[in-house]
Formats: structure tokens, C-alpha cells, sequence
């Protein structure tokens, strides 16, 4: 519900929310497990040093709906804040608005990439950087993913085990930097998310 009224409200904090939601519930418990040749964790993708500036976090909510999404810090603050947020219901407009996302979406050419989708979805309200953070949304969410690259609804991916494209330059996050219009869009998990609005 929240995650629709972030739409034409522009309240990325709220559209955040979701994502924390989705990887908060598929996250293994774990100890920081270094990852070959970097001081990450394999797991999760964070670094050994923890303490992030919450002021820092707390603006990337609101200027682009997160950025640090699969970090347990962020997660954890994320929905700390959306419990004491202000409840948003969607509208109608919003409503129509998402169908229009998704309409487009599924119309969208075979070769258009996650980049490119972020440049069309021009009924979203925002910024090209606040479109392409809901695209990176939607992939770790499950909607926009590929037969061999999942999103994290069900389950979750190590860090280790996300392959990125060979690419001289990748903008979009794991898993919808391999997302193309040919992968189409997962409705099931639209259906599992309550975002399979008629």
C-alpha cells in the first residue's frame, strides 16, 4: 500500500520500505564471512566497517528511495523509520499510475535494458535517478528478473554468487543489470507482492 502512494506523492522513503521488507525476510543470519580478494562480507556485500552515518542513510531514503538496499544496516533503518512514518493510503491515481508502469513494461521492446526502461517510464513522476532506483527496486523485489538471475523475493543470493556484465560501465544493481524486455515481468510476483492492481 505504501510502496502505491509513493508514486504520485514522491515519498521515496516509503517506496524504499518494500525492498528492506522483501530482503529483510530472506536474509540469513550469518557472521561476516570475507569474501576472496576484497574485505566484504561473501553473504551479504558489506564491508567489515559497520557504522554508517544514519543522516547519510536517512537522506538517501528520501532523495532517491535507498541506495545501500541490500545492506543489513540500511534494511534495518529503513524499516525502523517506515514503522514511524506516517501511513499513506494509494489512491486511485495511484493505482492508475502503477498500471500504467506496468503496461509499459510489458509493451517494452525485447532489447530494452533496465537503463533504458528507467529513460522511458516517463508516467512516473521524478527524476530519471528516482526512475531507475525504482527499476533496481523492482529487480531485487523479483518482478524484473531473468530465468538465471533472481530477485530476492523467495530467496536469497550471496554476494559471491552475483555475477554482474562484463560491462565497461554497469549503472543498474544486481539482479536488473541482466533484465532485458524480452524477460518480461513476473506477475506471479506482483500477485505475491499485493501489487497485481486490475
Amino acid at each position: 500500500e505504501a510502496f502505491l502512494a509513493s508514486l504520485t506523492s514522491r515519498r521515496l522513503d516509503l517506496r524504499s520500505a518494500l525492498c528492506s521488507y522483501v530482503v529483510a525476510r530472506v536474509i540469513p543470519e550469518h557472521t561476516f564471512e570475507a569474501r576472496a580478494g576484497a574485505n566484504a562480507c561473501s553473504v551479504c556485500g558489506q564491508y567489515s566497517r559497520i557504522g554508517t552515518d544514519l543522516n547519510v542513510l536517512n537522506f538517501e531514503r528520501f532523495k532517491w528511495g535507498g541506495v545501500r538496499k541490500l545492506h543489513v544496516e540500511y534494511v534495518a533503518f529503513d524499516l525502523e523509520q517506515f514503522e514511524k512514518a506516517p501511513k499513506l493510503t494509494a489512491t486511485k491515481g495511484d493505482q492508475r499510475l502503477w498500471r500504467d508502469i506496468i503496461r509499459t513494461i510489458d509493451d517494452s521492446d525485447g532489447s530494452t535494458t533496465a537503463t533504458r526502461l528507467a529513460t522511458v517510464l516517463r508516467p512516473l513522476p521524478g527524476s530519471r535517478d528516482e526512475r531507475a532506483n525504482l527499476v533496481g527496486t523492482l529487480g531485487i523485489c523479483s518482478v524484473l528478473e531473468t530465468e538465471h538471475h533472481h530477485g530476492f523475493l523467495d530467496d536469497w543470493v550471496d554476494a559471491s554468487d552475483r555475477e554482474l556484465p562484463n560491462r565497461h560501465s554497469l549503472d543498474d544493481p544486481y539482479p536488473v543489470c541482466w533484465w532485458t524486455g524480452r524477460d518480461g515481468v513476473n506477475h506471479d510476483a506482483l500477485k505475491e507482492l499485493s501489487l497485481n492492481v486490475r
